[in-house]
């Protein structure tokens, strides 16, 4: 009987260890901040966040779809593989956040300050980035299809193979931006001039 129950912790020991902690989610739905909270794998759908304080949280693969975090501080946080699908980020500051495979897809993203951020193979398509500062940023692999980017700064990001297929740049500030093996095809680009190039 010992030997199955000792078993039995240890086969559930991996899952205890990857769960979020309970207490961060309590203070945080109560009060809205919690900085360097570990809430990895916390469903958040839909949550009211509005001017959260997260800086430097753990949020990897954690559910904020259609949450509400407009004006929130996110900076230095994890949402790695987290799924943000039409959520609400104006002017929100994720700078220096990592979002790498994370889902931003139709995500309202408005003057949201992302200098520096890793988002690396994330989904953004679709995505609202009008005025919103990516100044730096690592978007190597990112799905931009259907983004709104105009007046967006982007000076210094890098793009490399990013999707950029019905994308809306006008207006948008690319210098220094790195663009090897982007996919243009019907983008709009910050003069108004169409990009097709790479269209099947």
């Amino acid at each position: 009987m010992k030997a199955l129950v000792v078993i039995a912790l240890l086969s559930s020991a991996p899952f205890a260890a990857s769960a979020f902690d309970a207490a961060s989610l309590a203070r945080l739905l109560d009060s809205r901040i919690c900085p360097t909270c570990d809430l990895a794998g916390a469903d958040l759908a839909h949550a009211r966040l509005w001017k959260a304080d997260l800086v430097g949280a753990t949020l990897t693969s954690a559910d904020l779809s259609g949450a509400n975090l407009g004006l929130a501080r996110l900076t230095e946080a994890n949402l790695a593989s987290a799924s943000l699908h039409g959520a609400y980020l104006t002017q929100a500051d994720l700078t220096g956040s990592r979002l790498t495979d994370a889902d931003l897809s139709a995500a309202v993203m408005s003057q949201t300050v992302l200098d520096g951020a890793d988002l690396t193979g994330a989904n953004l398509a679709g995505g609202y980035l009008e005025l919103a500062s990516l100044k730096g940023a690592r978007l190597g692999g990112a799905n931009l299809a259907g983004a709104i980017l105009i007046s967006a700064n982007l000076d210094g990001a890098d793009l490399t193979g990013a999707n950029l297929t019905d994308a809306a740049l006008i207006g948008a500030d690319l210098e220094g931006a790195i663009l090897q093996g982007a996919i243009f095809c019907r983008t709009v680009m910050p003069d108004g001039a169409v990009r097709s190039e790479g269209c099947p």
